[in-house]
């Protein structure tokens, strides 16, 4: 539900790319954020490959090091490079939760947390930036966690919304903090221990913090991403009230708003991934209503077969997404092996349908398990061949 991805800050507060020092310190930090910038393109917006942004990141952790160890006494410069350490930690693990890697990913996230423990320590607990820090922090302990846990409620939703709390009268960076908020909202808001009432209350009030920042900040990426999720987990939230009607409307904005960000930025999976689960959360009012609705799913099937594909082109190793796309098929095959003439018997035509459809869905497994040999869990693996041997009774059926 959350493949937040590495994105570049355009709130101008994190960046210490403008840093005018000319000790050897600062150029070594200014050097280290520049790393961090071209890995966040690399991984996330078509710039490259993921190995190639690994090693960008890499290179970016290795220079902030070194800058560390020439600062000598001098706090400030302590201060940015701590910063900036914690901020290319999280893009890191960001960018391996792109291609479903969760538990390097939280790796990552434990290592900017000792960071975030000694910019702490050097600014104070109470310190505006170090607090944001800790909360984005348990941002991504919370999607890794949801991932290799299952969790839709634990100990970071409630941390993060705690010291989130505690800054909403006094923050002055007000901007990151409603968009943290927006996040930690939307997080709570998937809860199975919250009734619906409650749930819809804190969509409302994501969507309204969020739609605030589009609106201020028409340019941003990363606001633009979080109003598709806001709308689109919204959207669920009022298909379990019942109200479809709105649930429709929501899933409609949603696609409207990650149309934009794909036509924005087409070489980024991310966008591409954003637009693709809006037309899933569409299916999903549609199949929930009794209106016949059967080619508007057709239709929706067929769109996210082509952005699946798109997403396949732009990350070819990225299993996960070939498991979707392979599961796309076999939609596409089951459905179409239902129609039955009068006699009894599927069309020329439709078996033929049935059957490639099926081919499609079998070659996309394949790959699926090629890529997904690197994947850290027996479990994971297991999945993926599970699905082989589905796909492979599938095409058995349709021939």
């Amino acid at each position: 539900l959350f493949s937040l991805w590495a994105e570049y800050r355009t709130n101008g507060s994190n960046s210490k790319a403008t840093m005018t020092n000319t000790t050897s310190s600062s150029q070594l930090q200014q050097r280290a954020d520049e790393l961090r910038m071209r890995a966040v393109e690399t991984g996330s917006y078509g710039g490259g490959t993921f190995e190639e942004a690994e090693s960008l990141f890499q290179a970016s952790v290795t220079a902030a090091e070194e800058a560390l160890l020439s600062v000598g006494t001098n706090h400030d410069e302590d201060r940015d490079t701590y910063e900036l350490l914690i901020e290319t930690l999280i893009n890191w693990s960001e960018a391996n939760m792109l291609v479903e890697r969760y538990e390097r990913a939280r790796l990552f996230v434990e290592e900017s947390m000792k960071w975030q423990k000694k910019l702490a320590a050097l600014v104070g607990p109470d310190d505006e930036e170090a607090t944001f820090w800790l909360v984005d922090i348990y941002r991504c302990f919370s999607i890794t966690d949801f991932y290799l846990h299952g969790k839709t409620w634990s100990e970071w939703e409630e941390k993060g919304m705690k010291a989130l709390e505690g800054m909403s009268d006094h923050a002055k960076t007000k901007e990151r903090y409603r968009y943290l908020r927006s996040i930690f909202l939307t997080f709570c808001a998937m809860s199975d221990e919250l009734d619906n009432d409650k749930c819809l209350e804190m969509d409302k009030e994501s969507i309204d913090l969020i739609t605030e920042l589009v609106n201020n900040f028409p340019y941003s990426r990363r606001y633009k991403g979080q109003l598709t999720i806001a709308y689109r987990l919204g959207c669920f939230n009022k298909i379990n009230q019942g109200n479809h009607e709105e649930a429709l409307a929501m899933a409609e904005t949603s696609i409207l708003t990650a149309q934009a960000l794909a036509k924005e930025y087409p070489l980024a999976p991310i966008s591409w991934d954003r637009l693709v689960r809006t037309y899933r959360a569409r299916m999903s009012v549609l199949e929930a209503t009794s209106r016949d609705s059967e080619m508007e799913c057709s239709e929706l099937l067929q769109k996210q077969i082509c952005i699946r594909e798109r997403i396949a082109s732009l990350l070819p190793q990225f299993a996960d997404n070939l498991r979707y796309l392979s599961d796309l098929w076999q939609d596409v095959a089951v459905e179409t092996l239902k129609k039955k003439s009068k006699k009894g018997e599927l069309s020329a035509d439709d078996r033929q349908r049935a059957l490639d459809a099926a081919e499609k869905a079998l070659e996309c497994a394949q790959r699926a398990v090629k890529f997904s040999r690197e994947c850290e869990h027996q479990e994971e693996r297991t999945k993926y061949h599970s699905l082989l041997m589905h796909c492979q009774c599938l095409l058995a059926n349709a021939k």
